[in-house]
């Protein structure tokens, strides 16, 4: 299948918006793609700026990855990989005051459909993140964090604002964290939670998956409730139910371990 030489990207574009569209590269492939199946894909690269302030990110994606790292620069500089079998995904891109919603659908639900998300951005915007498959990556982003998948590894990195997260299958490893305040919510996967300074509340449940939070010693230690229905619990850290520090593990299935970072 050849694809068309250029995607169309519907917009509503506020006031004063300006927007540079640079399409990268454009190629057939056949093969194994990304999802696991062996098919004919077309595939697309695009990258667009957007030149304005934006201080929140918002993706609502029917099926792809979204990897967003911190820039010095004040824009928002997005890449993205299209792939489609039959009908190309559909991509909406609007800038509504200082968020940028970003959202993608894929015709009639078709498997092979999906756009995979690469973007650089202030390191103080807030991120909302939701794809029904798709891996999440957020590189040392320091504002508010809201994740939620569908099936896919969750993977964020020096985190500070508050933290959830939500996938019903996949992996969360979220390591040097200096967010306060903690929410991790799996139903199938591993939690691997690490903080870089101490936090004031931590949630971490699961339905089938071993949970580790590791945390700095701390003035006057955390209160701590750990369980497991199957599974082995371990608590290394000072414990002080009048703490003002708070951690609470759960998970039906699985070990859980709290320990000293």
């Amino acid at each position: 299948m050849r694809a068309n030489r250029f995607a169309t990207v519907p917009r509503r574009l506020a006031l004063g918006l300006t927007a540079a569209v640079t399409v990268l590269g454009l190629a057939a492939t056949t093969g194994c793609d990304d999802r696991g199946g062996t098919s004919d894909l077309s595939t697309e690269t695009q990258s667009q700026d957007y030149a304005q302030q934006v201080n929140k990110l918002e993706f609502d994606l029917a099926a792809g990855d979204i990897t967003v790292s911190s820039q010095d620069a004040t824009g928002v500089a997005v890449s993205r990989k299209l792939q489609w079998k039959t009908d190309k995904p559909k991509i909406t891109e609007e800038v509504s005051g200082q968020t940028l919603r970003i959202s993608v659908d894929c015709p009639d639900d078709q498997e092979n459909c999906a756009v995979h998300y690469t973007v650089k951005a202030p390191a103080g915007v807030a991120v909302i993140a939701k794809t029904t498959a798709g891996n999440v990556v957020l590189n040392d982003i320091t504002g508010d964090l809201d994740v939620n998948t569908d099936a896919g590894n969750t993977t964020v990195k020096n985190a500070v604002g508050k933290l959830r997260v939500h996938t019903v299958s996949g992996d969360v490893n979220a390591t040097g964290l200096k967010s306060t305040d903690v929410a991790v919510t799996t139903e199938s996967g591993k939690q691997t939670i690490r903080f870089a300074a101490a936090p004031n509340l931590v949630e971490a449940t699961a339905e089938a998956g071993d949970i580790e939070v590791a945390v700095p010693k701390a003035d006057g230690g955390y209160q701590v409730k750990a369980n497991t229905k199957d599974g082995t619990r371990t608590i290394d850290v000072t414990q002080d139910a009048d703490s003002s520090r708070s951690i609470s593990v759960t998970t039906t299935s699985g070990d859980v371990d709290v320990v000293n970072a």
